[in-house]
């Protein structure tokens, strides 16, 4: 079953890669539009290759490699919405490939793996920036601590400086 999936997919590897990388930089996802064709190419093929051999093999690699890059991507800066339609352009691209090109009596059990490998993906995906998102909240938390106490001392400080001076 994986197999023929993986052999149904790996020829059409290239338009994988070519409509990802021309559905990102149409999008009006600022990251994408921002970045330079050649690195969101090499992004592109690299998150390609993980997910077709992903379908051969493990959907494990392809959720570890997911979760590898949104940690890449939370540092740079993109947003949750961001890597999500990435990975929603390539399920869809899949699916179109695997209506054209699976038996009809495959296409209920490729479509399923197809999604399940990038549903996945995204859980992951979504677990790392709800972790930083926590994290985030604990260190605002925090800072706001902080502000109050060194408020306080200050006011403090204020009280003892307008006070008149003991003789």
């Amino acid at each position: 079953m994986s197999i023929v999936l993986y052999e149904l997919m790996s020829p059409h590897e290239q338009d994988l890669i070519a409509h990802l990388v021309r559905c990102l930089k149409s999008s009006t996802w600022p990251h994408y539009q921002e970045i330079d064709v050649d690195l969101l190419t090499d992004r592109s093929v690299r998150l390609v290759e993980v997910f077709l051999v992903s379908l051969d093999e493990d959907p494990g690699a392809f959720i570890a490699y997911v979760r590898d890059i949104a940690e890449e991507r939370i540092s740079e800066g993109y947003l949750l919405n961001e890597i999500l339609g990435a990975l929603g352009i390539l399920e869809r691209k899949a699916w179109q490939i695997v209506m054209a090109e699976s038996p009809p009596k495959d296409q209920i059990i490729h479509l399923s793996r197809v999604s399940g490998t990038v549903g996945a993906a995204k859980s992951a995906l979504a677990r790392v920036y709800l972790n930083h998102k926590e994290v985030a909240e604990a260190e605002v938390a925090r800072l706001e601590q902080k502000i109050e106490q060194l408020t306080k001392c200050n006011d403090i400080t204020a009280l003892l400086d307008r006070s008149d001076p003991v003789d």
